[in-house]
């Protein structure tokens, strides 16, 4: 094994690569609605779509085991995210600021001259970190900082830390707050991520309010959800949505998102519509800046040859946004004119696609047989892989204890026909490396244990490095 192309990737090359490939495109046509209301989720192996309607839900929730991500409904509704008030160790807890009236402290930060130090936004890099898990100025610079919360090492449980407030984001910098729209108070009590039930509680009201009566307070269990990316809640009805398909059965969400954008002289967070890849998938990617837009007169051949597959493509990037919106030209009549574009995505199902951004409709426009927020994309088989579950059978492994002091154990068996000189990586939260070793993975059972001294408490990934791919499981260290 080369250890010198370790890749953290689910996208990474593998051994006994079948190369067969279709000879044409294949085209299809995604249905977002006006305003682009609904994400689409895509399936590029069997052309499954699902849809989720944005209007149905106002946050969001990791629940997976080891994941705290907590994410903001912030294009389709346009919620503005703003910290009020972290625990400092010295003064009342965020609990207790909680259950006062948050009237005057919510209108003095709007008028605040550092409000965008403390106004947060969903990551559009991962979908591990969501405009609750952003730090402020004043938050502790340590591992065990989640945003939302702090890590408690005695009950191994997510302690809220801070109160935000959520209000409609105004249309424009500078413009004033619609004195009528919608505002809560918001609090995150506790996530238990390493409890077999995953729970979770949080709190919101109005700002105003201070009695027990007033307060929402909504318990769930992230385990009653199975595998999903998110499971959603609306203060509509008060209540948590299983809206999502399973996280194995989609390569590609069409979403409405926020990005930092610059304007002339103007720069700040906007809704904008593109494509996401889903969480673990490795894409590649280039824009033809130097050729001419396409415009509306749609040219069934046009010049997007300027990139083709080749197996030295890397597709170890596992930022979501690599698709993301910049194949999005000027704003034409109804539609987008299109940039020449060329997209590699491993899929799910771990075969790799070449991906074409074609067209793409405004949500508030209507093009001759186009509706209001449609795209159309088309895509082929380049390398049919293999089954990514097929070579993962082959492998057992645990790790205890979790959380761990000064060491770990990794239980593995090797039920493969072979042998093999494996590779060992831990890395932090960030994906640095701290920690790099090689050793033989045997055929049938076997233990390695790992010392964790020279690392700092706080959240790590192991990986496994094996000839067929990649396995990694998360870690505490106190």
């Amino acid at each position: 094994m080369n250890k010198n192309i370790f890749l953290l990737s689910a996208g990474l090359l593998l051994t006994g690569i079948s190369s067969f490939a279709q000879e044409e495109f294949q085209r299809d046509t995604i249905s977002m609605g006006a305003g682009y209301e609904n994400t689409i989720f895509y399936s590029l192996d069997n052309a499954e779509t699902h849809s989720l309607n944005n209007s149905s839900w106002d946050i969001a929730f990791r629940t997976t085991p080891m994941t705290v991500g907590t994410y903001l409904n912030q294009a389709t509704k346009n919620w503005d995210l703003i910290q009020l008030f972290i625990e400092d160790g010295t003064s009342i807890t965020a609990e207790d600021y909680f259950m006062n009236d948050l009237t005057s402290d919510f209108n003095a930060k709007l008028n605040a001259t550092d409000l965008e130090d403390y106004k947060f936004f969903n990551s559009i890099t991962t979908w591990d970190t969501g405009a609750f898990n952003k730090w402020s100025p004043d938050d502790p610079q340590i591992n065990f900082n989640l945003g939302w919360g702090m890590y408690d090492m005695s009950t191994h449980k997510i302690e809220g830390q801070k109160v935000f407030a959520l209000t409609v984001a105004p249309a424009f910098p500078g413009a004033p707050v619609d004195p009528n729209a919608a505002t809560y108070k918001f609090y995150i009590k506790d996530h238990d991520p390493t409890d077999a039930n995953r729970p979770w509680e949080f709190w919101y009201a109005p700002l105003d309010a201070t009695t027990e009566a007033e307060i929402q307070k909504v318990q769930f269990n992230g385990s009653d959800y199975g595998n999903k990316l998110m499971v959603y809640f609306s203060f509509e009805d008060g209540e948590m949505h299983d809206y999502d398909p399973n996280q194995e059965a989609w390569d590609l969400s069409f979403t409405r998102y926020k990005e930092y954008v610059t304007q002339g002289q103007t720069s700040m967070w906007y809704g904008v519509t593109g494509v996401l890849l889903n969480r673990g998938i490795g894409a590649y990617g280039e824009i033809d800046e130097s050729a001419e837009e396409i415009d509306t007169d749609f040219d069934e051949n046009a010049p997007f040859e300027f990139l083709e597959w080749d197996e030295s493509i890397n597709l170890d990037n596992q930022n979501i946004a690599v698709i993301g919106r910049d194949w999005r030209g000027s704003n034409l009549t109804g539609e987008y004119a299109i940039k020449p574009n060329n997209y590699f995505v491993r899929s799910k199902g771990n075969k790799i696609y070449h991906v074409r951004m074609r067209r793409a409709a405004l949500g508030s426009g209507q093009p001759d047989g186009f509706d209001a927020g449609d795209i159309i994309f088309e895509y082929k088989l380049v390398d049919g892989g293999v089954n990514i579950n097929e070579w993962k059978e082959n492998y057992t492994w645990s790790i205890y204890p979790n959380p761990s002091n000064d060491y770990i154990k990794l239980a593995i068996e090797n039920t493969s026909s072979q042998k093999q000189t494996a590779q060992l990586v831990i890395t932090d939260m960030s994906g640095r490396h701290v920690m790099v070793q090689d050793f033989a993975l045997n055929q049938g059972k076997q233990e390695i244990q790992v010392a964790l001294n020279s690392l700092k408490a706080g959240a790590y990934i192991v990986y496994l490095q094996l000839e067929e791919g990649l396995l990694s499981k998360k870690i505490l260290k106190h």
